[in-house]
């Protein structure tokens, strides 16, 4: 998983069920430095795309 939010420069390639889910399992897994980046993403899409 963290190798295919690398690979797409940290954006949302989740679908809608799955995307609340991915900073919970990547922070369990000892990947929170990812999970933080993931989330503040600004660029589209993530989170904070206005």
């Amino acid at each position: 998983m963290v190798k295919n939010i690398k690979q797409y420069n940290y954006h949302l390639t989740t679908g809608f069920l799955g995307t609340p889910y991915l900073c919970h399992v990547l922070s369990k897994f000892g990947h929170t430095d990812v999970a933080y980046k993931l989330l503040l993403q600004a660029t589209y899409p993530s989170w904070l795309y206005r």
